[in-house]
């Protein structure tokens, strides 16, 4: 069960670094494009992060 954890959070870390790519790179583009951009790799960098803490606190039925 771990090792597909694991599996998991490198993948939503590879997305939360993509999102940063992608902020950095937004920064060229005209004002209201760039709101946009940083608004939607806001809300993907914060729906990774709360899916990583998702999948590390949830319960097994092991564990109840």
């Amino acid at each position: 069960m771990n090792l597909i954890r694991t599996l998991m959070t490198i993948f939503l870390i590879t997305v939360v670094g993509i999102s940063i790519a992608g902020w950095i790179w937004a920064g060229d583009l005209p004002v209201a494009k760039l709101t946009g951009a940083r608004v939607v790799l806001a809300l993907c960098a914060l729906m990774a992060a709360g899916a990583i803490a998702m999948i590390w606190n949830e319960r097994t039925p092991e564990q109840t």
